[in-house]
């Protein structure tokens, strides 16, 4: 079951959207916070990274202090403004998806209760299934690859 669990006790429930180059979708602010945490550390697994990457990743690392109100922006127009920058993020999606796809069928609460820390209150009450996520991070990499053609009005929640 995925329920993040906000400050104050109740259910969160935002969603907010993604927008490459004028492109985008919607998806849960839970499941955009594991994302961009999940780029974050691979970013970290890279070793050395170029400025920018470092500066992507601790903004994707704290973002999802706001994880249930509906105003997450992973800034990628701000970050990807080359060829080469796009190509290396896709990279560190593929290698997230990988990485999904080796936990099984579900993702350890305890896992990702590590991986978002959105500070106290937040937390998943039970071991989602991994295919959530999964489509979240192939939905992120057809919108970096220029495959996705649906805007605010058009995109169904992922």
């Amino acid at each position: 079951m995925i329920r993040q669990i906000d400050r104050i006790g109740e259910p969160a429930v935002g969603s907010s959207y993604t927008e490459f180059q004028g492109q985008g979708f919607w998806t849960s602010d839970t499941g955009l916070s594991v994302w961009l945490r999940l780029l974050a550390r691979e970013a970290d697994r890279l070793g050395e990274c170029p400025g920018w990457l470092l500066e992507a990743r601790d903004y994707w690392a704290t973002v999802d202090d706001w994880a249930g109100v509906g105003c997450i922006d992973a800034n990628l127009d701000r970050f990807l403004i080359d060829q080469g920058r796009v190509d290396l993020v896709a990279s560190l999606v593929e290698r997230s998806l990988e990485f999904l796809a080796e936990q099984g069928p579900v993702l350890a609460r305890d896992f990702l209760n590590e991986l978002i820390s959105a500070g106290p209150g937040f937390h998943f009450v039970g071991d989602p299934e991994t295919e959530v996520f999964a489509r979240v991070g192939r939905t992120l990499l057809m919108l970096l690859g220029g495959e996705l053609k649906t805007g605010a009005e058009t995109s169904p929640v992922v």
